[in-house]
């Protein structure tokens, strides 16, 4: 019965019209006005903690291109590197581990170059190396370890003084960050 059920199923799929039936998704590009409108409206910046990971989150998207929320949710605070080239540049390098299309079974599978993101002066606030050291100052002590989580829930008291602490002594649950 559930095999005539299924073969139903397949058939009606098949006499689908083609803008009816499931499209790939796509992601839609980011202009550089809806981007100017997402940091005048505090969405992205370092004003908030909310704001600073969403920022964050996009760098690591946009700069390492992470795919998706699991590789995001996934990530280590020893993933990402602040480094110096011989010129005196500061640049974040990460070091991909494992993920679902690198699993380490073929070393053909790892990437030849680690993904950089280099610092933009010209950008002061906006600048991505500015970011992360915000990110960074702003983390509850020992929380920087190589092994500590990347993302940190944010507090859910409001901030009464800069001084306040922004994150918390736990990771971000992974529905909340997409959300961030």
């Amino acid at each position: 019965m559930a095999q005539i059920e299924k073969m139903s199923l397949l058939e009606e799929c098949e006499q689908l019209p083609d803008e009816t039936r499931n499209k790939p998704k796509a992601a839609a590009v980011l202009s550089d006005e809806e981007i100017q409108k997402l940091y005048t409206d505090n969405i992205l910046g370092a004003t908030t903690p909310k704001s600073l990971l969403n920022t964050i989150w996009l760098n690591n998207s946009l700069h390492f291109g992470l795919r998706g929320t699991h590789e995001q949710y996934n990530l280590r605070w020893g993933d990402v590197k602040l480094k110096t080239d011989a010129s005196g540049n500061e640049f974040l390098e990460f070091n991909e581990r494992q993920t679902q299309t690198r699993t380490g079974a073929n070393a053909s599978d790892a990437r030849k170059i680690h993904p950089k993101m280099f610092a933009s002066p010209e950008l002061g606030n906006r600048d991505p190396i500015y970011i992360y050291k915000q990110y960074s100052d702003k983390r509850p002590p020992g929380f920087s370890t190589d092994d500590s989580p990347f993302y940190l829930a944010t507090r859910t008291v409001p901030l009464t003084d800069i001084f306040d602490q922004w994150f918390l002594r736990q990771k971000l649950g992974e529905k909340k960050l997409p959300r961030c």
